[in-house]
């Protein structure tokens, strides 16, 4: 399952109310990658991000967590909501990296090394909350 694992620390209520609202395509995959909302979980050790990802005519709606777990972070797929492991859902994961990083987290370990250049191209190229 692609994931990235964090340490350090994130202020979860700011994760929440400012959540990375992405929005972004790829017109030459055809890939399409909408934010729709955001929950914080009654602890405060969980904060679940859902997108809408259409790569072509799948469209899939993609549950994302934010999980403390017992060595830090880590961000995953929500397995109460599965979704395929596309190329346009590594992108995701990929793109909301470099957004946890700079809230304070520090990347320990991914499974998505192949995206991760990518995803740092469109976290800096304005796919946050564009329309």
């Amino acid at each position: 399952m692609p994931h990235v694992k964090f340490m350090g620390s994130i202020d979860m209520e700011a994760a929440w109310g400012e959540p990375p609202a992405l929005r972004f395509s790829v017109p030459e995959e055809d890939l399409h990658i909408k934010f729709v909302e955001s929950y914080l979980g009654t602890n405060r050790d969980v904060l679940l991000l859902r997108y809408f990802v259409v790569e072509g005519r799948l469209s899939q709606t993609v549950s994302v967590l934010l999980a403390k777990s017992p060595d830090g972070w880590v961000l995953k797929l929500d397995r109460s909501a599965p979704a395929l492991r596309t190329a346009g859902v590594k992108l995701l994961l990929a793109t909301l990296l470099p957004w946890f990083e700079a809230r304070g987290l520090t990347k320990t370990s991914s499974t998505l090394e192949a995206y991760e250049s990518r995803g740092r191209f469109y976290h800096t190229h304005g796919a946050e909350g564009e329309g």
